[in-house]
């Protein structure tokens, strides 16, 4: 699985007591978040980058750019009281700015 919450074009939404494991690309991420006052939110929950027991054979691709979470390209988003777990070297627990690495849908952060 690519994300575990991919959260595209959200306001106020909370993601409570979730337990996310094993994704390529992040454990959340959410795209558009400026839809309400109110931010997107991931309170009490456990992101694992890999396990013990069901790891990819071949760890340098499926490592390699994985993020625990990453913020919106606009809005704001809000963690809380969550903990990340066993991720591997060439991964990242917060990378900011969804899709920022593509000129075509860049925004300043907090828009």
């Amino acid at each position: 699985m690519e994300d575990g919450v991919l959260a595209e074009q959200t306001g106020n939404v909370i993601f409570d007591n979730f337990t996310i494991a094993e994704n390529y690309r992040a454990g959340v991420e959410f795209y558009v978040a400026n839809f309400t006052k109110e931010m997107p939110s991931v309170t009490n929950s456990i992101i694992i980058g890999q396990s013990q027991t069901n790891m990819a054979s071949v760890t340098t691709n499926y490592t390699s750019g994985m993020a625990g979470a990453i913020t919106p390209r606009s809005g704001q988003s809000n963690i809380t009281n969550t903990r990340f777990y066993n991720y591997p070297a060439g991964s990242v627990i917060l990378k900011t700015c969804s899709i920022c690495d593509n000129l075509e849908l860049f925004t300043n952060l907090g828009t």
